[in-house]
């Protein structure tokens, strides 16, 4: 699995357990983080998401991907200045995909825009 693979599951299983959040993602260079950003912040604060957010990030360092995960609230003070993807349940412009739409075509590529992910070694977690 690759981490862009990785990212895409994570992604898809959040929003079908959260169906009224919105999640973000971006890859920062300079840091190697994946940051995902889950809203409402209710979501992020109950024990049943902390349970996944663990999962998630043992199985980041299980499969020995590059850089870390980070996932992040709204009073994080990590920002996403310019995220790779939004998506939320109503919304679809340039960096919105509705979710209804991406679970019909059952494709995660597209809501990746013209950025690559990369995928080998640094196995480390950021704490938000």
């Amino acid at each position: 699995m690759t981490v862009k693979e990785f990212i895409n599951r994570i992604v898809k299983e959040l929003f079908e357990k959260y169906q009224e959040s919105a999640i973000l993602y971006e890859y920062k260079d300079n840091s190697q983080t994946h940051f995902l950003k889950i809203l409402p912040k209710s979501i992020y604060d109950s024990v049943e998401f902390k349970e996944l957010y663990a999962d998630f990030i043992s199985e980041f360092i299980d499969n020995d991907f590059e850089g870390s995960l980070c996932i992040i609230a709204d009073d994080s003070a990590v920002t996403l200045i310019n995220p790779d993807l939004y998506i939320n349940s109503t919304s679809d412009s340039l960096k919105t995909v509705s979710m209804n739409n991406l679970l019909q075509k059952n494709n995660f590529n597209s809501i990746f825009l013209n950025k690559s992910l990369k995928e080998s070694a640094i196995n480390y977690c950021l704490a938000a």
